[in-house]
């Protein structure tokens, strides 16, 4: 990859990403590190009380 903005992110497809501008905050973990665990994640951003946790595939 180049490092280049691109126009279009998966995360935009996800509902909870229209209140991001309105009155939200989004966190974007992307899965690239080969030891990245879904679930282990989902787990410990839960666990912090992250609300609305969601799996948005590329």
């Amino acid at each position: 990859a180049n490092g280049l903005p691109r126009w279009y992110q998966p995360v935009l497809r996800s509902e909870r990403f229209r209140r991001v501008t309105n009155d939200r905050f989004f966190i974007v973990i992307e899965a690239r590190d080969p030891s990245f665990d879904v679930e282990k994640t989902r787990a410990f951003l839960e666990s912090l009380g992250g609300l609305g946790v969601e799996v948005v595939e590329d």
